[in-house]
């Protein structure tokens, strides 16, 4: 993607916040997260992982899309760019002691695309003696599933902690901080 249009649709979302009415911006919000990703097959080459979501709050239900980036714990690995849609469901949300506890625990949901960085260096350099290979292809289709906790406002500030399987061949052990405009 050319660095022009990126800043146009970044300008086009930024554009779109602002004439957000108050009360949709108050559901806007903004979570980082950051963690380890394990394969399955290979415990051993745990490779690292950070994301940063844009997300829209419809009462126990969150909705953010976002991107990561997966550094594998192999050698001969190229780093890994994926983005994805993802629902967290809060089912203790609304109700009464939630106000009090401010702990919430979730579900989350989701769908994604990830492909290698850099697809020939991957290529070139992959050793099936020495290596896991995260990614079956140029590009994979991502299947999220995770049950988290998260402390704090949902109106404000919180933070997060989950563990998410990513398709059948990883699981992610993911920290996270949000915030609301």
């Amino acid at each position: 993607m050319r660095a022009g249009s990126r800043r146009l649709r970044l300008l086009a979302l930024l554009l779109l916040v602002l004439s957000l009415s108050s009360s949709a911006q108050a559901d806007l919000g903004v979570r980082l997260e950051s963690g380890t990703l394990v394969p399955y097959e290979a415990p051993t080459e745990a490779g690292t992982a950070a994301g940063l979501m844009l997300t829209y709050d419809l009462g126990d239900l969150q909705i953010g899309v976002g991107g990561a980036w997966a550094f594998p714990g192999s050698q001969t690995e190229a780093p890994l760019v994926a983005g994805h849609l993802l629902a967290q469901w809060h089912p203790l949300r609304s109700l009464a002691w939630f106000d009090d506890a401010a702990l919430s625990p979730y579900l989350s949901l989701g769908i994604g695309l990830a492909s290698l960085a850099e697809p020939t260096a991957a290529a070139s350099s992959f050793d099936p003696e020495t290596s896991v290979r995260w990614m079956r292809g140029e590009e994979e289709v991502l299947g999220l599933l995770g049950l988290g906790v998260s402390y704090g406002s949902p109106d404000l500030l919180y933070l997060s902690a989950e563990a998410r399987a990513v398709n059948h061949t990883h699981l992610g052990l993911l920290l996270g901080a949000g915030a609301h405009f």
